[in-house]
């Protein structure tokens, strides 16, 4: 299909796919022709997905680097021999055990 040179096609109904707006068309009835597009049901997800991701990655950028209430209680916690006992020892050792293990095991 030839491009003109802004990039546009040369002739509109050359884009697959392409309608000519009917009488009915446009803002408002008798105003002019309008543009027109269908977007599918999947193209719909995708800009759900990525509108959700940009607000989670927005959300995340303001949360501070460091979390100043879990480095207060892991602290005290050593302080306190509280990762000294034998049952948090088992319990760091499953944790680890479980989030390396490759994925295929993990079913």
């Amino acid at each position: 299909m030839p491009v003109d040179p802004v990039g546009r096609p040369s002739r509109p109904d050359a884009v697959s796919g392409a309608r000519r707006p009917g009488p009915d068309s446009g803002p408002a009835r008798g105003r002019g022709p309008s543009d027109e597009a269908d977007i599918s049901a999947e193209a719909e997800v995708r800009l759900r997905v990525h509108e959700m991701v940009s607000a989670v990655r927005e959300a995340a950028s303001a949360l501070p680097d460091i979390r100043e209430d879990k480095v207060r209680q892991a602290r005290s916690r050593i302080e306190q021999g509280y990762y000294e006992k034998s049952e948090v020892h088992g319990t760091v050792v499953d944790t680890l055990l479980r989030n390396f293990q490759p994925l295929e095991e993990q079913h």
